[in-house]
């Protein structure tokens, strides 16, 4: 049995698990593969950009972290941030409550409607 160290999975597994993966639903004009920060979906009259980003080097500063980059991977893919999804991995279960309320207050900076 192989054991994963903490973070990111090695990108090699990754593409090889990710390219394993067939697009079936032709609206998905990007989908998943190594490499691209979000994936592009077409909407009908416009295309959908998502993205959802694990923050695994830093717990400082960690929801201007999480809003910020993946702002950033909407951005490099030439799309405007109007939506946030959050991934959350939390090693110890004492830290919980501590890093929800920094992720929850991450709404205080985006005010969407």
């Amino acid at each position: 049995m192989s054991v994963f160290r903490v973070g990111k999975l090695n990108a090699n597994l990754l593409d090889e698990l990710v390219s394993s993966i067939k697009k079936k639903d032709p609206r998905v004009i990007v989908g998943p593969k190594v490499g691209e920060d979000a994936a592009v979906i077409d909407i009908g009259d416009k295309y959908l950009l998502s993205t959802t980003d694990p923050i695994t080097f830093t717990s400082y500063k960690i929801g201007w972290y999480t809003v910020n980059v993946n702002a950033n991977d909407i951005a490099t893919m030439g799309g405007l941030q109007s939506g946030f999804l959050c991934q959350s991995s939390f090693r110890k279960i004492k830290q919980t409550v501590h890093w929800l309320r920094k992720y929850f207050a991450i709404s205080k900076m985006l005010r969407m409607n």
